[in-house]
């Protein structure tokens, strides 16, 4: 598929649906359509040339490379008061680089909707100008006045704004990473992450500032009716649809960005559980470093025109990690997407932007965030899971996943469910209080707990398979069994003729502790589960290796992260590296890699031009007159990227080449050799065998060559690229894959 030579709108662009997972997916391309070709516990990606939905994600937007995972949610558009005969609707209109001063752009934003509005003032349309970071605005629009707008000269894109929301300590130590680790303390204090979310709880004591100097010279934010200290350097809010139900301030009202804030940089807390769950010490991955919050979440959700205004700002400020646990349902166009948009400008400044991959998974077409240039991330399991039991009156014990802080009151309660009397009951969202309460009711489906606890259940029993591994908080004594357990507690009740990933941090201490809105509960600490948890995980690591090395380029960091992550157990997931990509994050050893796949600004430029985009919009977007490379047939796996994904047609043989170079980041002089593992339906051949480095930062090149087939549809063989020195084992992940089946 041709690039479009013309602005992306809506209506020329034609989204598929994607996949979740939390780890890092591989992604490769094919005719300008991005597939992920993996997710992995830390990051990986890689790209090739297949338009096929593989791996936890499955896109089809146009330019799109290989990448990492993504959590995300329910998309709306966001609507305004137009005329009678339709609503406007904020639009954000991307003009690329930011060539001009502030003052004067805003100018032209201003002059550019005058151009083109009907009955309306242009102040009165323009919600944003974009104008420190990059070039675009946000306003309301009629339809015909977005299409007029989309087809005027600078303008790369046009897209409705759409309405997401956030993913939902012994963590650290279960990945190796104890609170005794190796720091560098005045490099890490220097660090500064961006946190993009729902805000933070100030007063928590995770976030005091005892031992902590000034913030960095380089740190050009602000505070914005929040008290800041020398921890939380900067709070802004953004709250463009005028949301009335919380106080106009960075104030975290639900939790999730104090969570995550806590679970990044989080100074340690000992004597920190949830009601006396997972007690022990709270802290985070770089308790030295510095928080810049962004509010852009609030009761209904995070406005993308919002996050926009917080990517512009932050890169602004001089943050250097941008963590965010928020993403969409699928993938979208790089150019259709607020994040992809905001993290392509934060990478051309030298800035990481660490995302969430989604909680959809695990299956295919799943994750949200694919862009090549941020550093995407899944949720997998620790050593850690919260459990409860339910005892029937036989005696029999079931056991369930629960964080159930509650007191049982009495040995025993009735035990019922509804429906006709099939299994599976049905669900407890809507339950009779007459028939209910004081009971412990058997619910057919999982759901928040809402309809049993305002119905006056006693507790309630879920059925759900895929929520074993995770234990949620509800605002009743409740658990989750499988649905074969279940049944028998179904026989059971019909026999005695009734009548009918887990991370622990800190919490803002009013939001809601199991997220229903008739939880009274009130606490300091709380543990929740997802990639919005994974996320932190890994923006904290990457914070971790930048205190060591403040000038790697984001590339180098996610390549660290990448080649050190510990391979997953294939045996848990039938997908392999599509289902887990890289495999288990590795602090410690992503510090000293040994050696790293850069890329720069120029690389990803190259792999737009390679995807299809033409000259005039590359220049637009990049603010010069970079001329694409004419060496040859390029395809988006051709940037220079860790990992590698290659789809190729069911029952056919195939032979492909990957074009790889290195950076020596380890010792001056030094010999690698090649190691492949393979699937015995790969041919993998590594040219040359052996590379040799005498100086630091030397680049040196080889060719990953890999063949076979035929393989079935629906079939999935992996390999391992590793490199070492005696040393160091740096390690490339590759994914070969067939066209899946629903």
């Amino acid at each position: 598929m041709q690039k479009p030579s013309s602005p992306i709108t809506p209506a020329n662009f034609t989204p598929f649906f994607t996949y979740h997972a939390c780890h890092f997916l591989l992604m490769e391309y094919k005719k300008g359509k991005p597939t992920i070709t993996g997710e992995i516990g830390i990051v990986v990606g890689s790209n090739d040339g297949s338009a096929k939905a593989l791996t936890m994600a499955a896109y089809s937007s146009p330019p799109s490379s290989h990448i990492l995972l993504a959590i995300l949610i329910p998309i709306l558009l966001l609507t305004a008061t137009a005329d009678a005969n339709e609503e406007r609707k904020v639009y954000i209109v991307y003009m690329g680089h930011q060539t001009s001063s502030s003052s004067s752009t805003e100018a032209e934003h201003l002059n550019l909707l005058k151009q083109v509005l009907e009955g309306c003032a242009p102040c009165d349309s323009l919600v944003y100008s974009y104008t420190k970071s990059f070039n675009a605005l946000a306003a309301k629009l009629l339809t015909k006045e977005m299409e007029k707008l989309a087809g005027m000269k600078g303008v790369v894109s046009v897209f409705p704004s759409k309405i997401l929301h956030p993913r939902t300590t012994r963590s650290w130590d279960f990945l190796g990473f104890p609170a005794t680790v190796n720091r560098n303390p005045p490099l890490e204090t220097d660090v500064i992450v961006g946190m993009i979310d729902t805000g933070i709880w100030p007063e928590s004591e995770s976030f005091n500032d005892q031992g902590l100097g000034p913030p960095p010279r380089k740190w050009k934010g602000d505070c914005i009716n929040l008290k800041c200290n020398n921890k939380i350097i900067g709070a802004r809010y953004y709250n463009s649809l005028n949301d009335t139900s919380q106080e106009e301030s960075p104030r975290d009202f639900n939790g999730h960005g104090t969570h995550t804030a806590s679970t990044v940089a989080g100074k340690s807390v000992r004597g920190a559980s949830l009601y006396g769950l997972a007690g022990g010490t709270a802290r985070g991955g770089v308790p030295s470093a510095r928080l810049a919050v962004y509010k852009v979440c609030w009761s209904f959700g995070c406005a993308e025109q919002d996050i926009l205004a917080a990517f512009d700002d932050a890169i602004a400020d001089g943050v250097d990690i941008i963590s965010i646990s928020i993403g969409y349902p699928f993938a979208f166009d790089y150019f259709l997407d607020a994040m992809a948009i905001g993290s392509f400008h934060a990478m051309k400044k030298g800035v990481l932007t660490s995302a969430s991959g989604g909680n959809s998974g695990p299956y295919h077409g799943t994750v949200g965030n694919v862009a090549p240039w941020m550093l995407v991330s899944a949720a997998s399991s620790t050593d850690r899971h919260i459990i409860d039991k339910l005892v029937t009156g036989d005696q029999r014990c079931v056991v369930g996943a629960s964080v159930n802080t509650f007191a049982t009151e009495k040995e025993s309660y009735p035990f019922v469910y509804f429906g006709d009397g099939s299994f599976p009951p049905a669900d407890c969202t809507q339950l009779d209080e007459k028939l209910v309460k004081g009971k412990i009711v058997l619910c057919g489906y999982i759901d928040d707990g809402t309809g049993a606890y305002l119905a006056g259940a006693k507790g309630a029993v879920m059925l759900n398979d895929a929520s074993l591994d995770t234990s949620y908080s509800f605002p009743l004594p409740a658990i989750v069994i499988s649905y074969s357990n279940g049944e028998k507690l179904m026989q059971y009740i019909n026999k005695t003729n009734a009548p009918g990933i887990d991370i622990l941090a800190a919490w803002s201490t009013i939001g809601k502790v199991s997220g229903s809105p008739n939880d009274t509960r009130s606490v300091e600490y709380n543990i929740i589960s997802g990639t919005s948890m994974a996320c932190p995980h890994t923006s904290g690591a990457a914070a971790y290796v930048k205190s060591f090395h403040p000038s790697w380029s984001p590339a180098a960091i996610m390549s660290a992260l990448m080649t050190t992550a510990k391979p997953m157990n294939p045996s848990l997931h039938p997908d392999a590296e599509l289902a887990y990509g890289a495999g288990q994050l590795n602090p410690v050893k992503a510090v000293d890699p040994g050696l790293v796949f850069d890329a720069t600004d120029n690389d990803y430029v190259q792999m737009l031009c390679d995807e299809g985009y033409n000259k005039s919009m590359i220049t637009i977007i990049t603010g010069d007159d970079r001329c694409c490379s004419s060496l040859g047939r390029r395809t988006a796996r051709d940037l220079n990227y860790p990992s590698m994904a290659l789809h190729v047609a069911s029952n056919e043989s195939f032979a492909e080449n990957f074009t790889r170079s290195v950076t020596n980041v380890g010792d001056a002089c030094s010999r690698y050799r090649v190691k492949i593992k393979a699937d015995g339906r790969l041919k993998v051949v590594v040219n040359p065998k052996t590379l040799v480095f005498t100086k630091p930062d030397e680049k040196q090149g080889f060719v990953v060559s890999v063949s076979g087939g035929p393989m079935a549809t629906n079939s999935t063989a992996s390999a391992s690229i590793i490199w070492l020195d005696g040393k160091h084992s740096v390690r490339s992940a590759m994914v070969v894959y067939t066209d899946f089946t629903t």
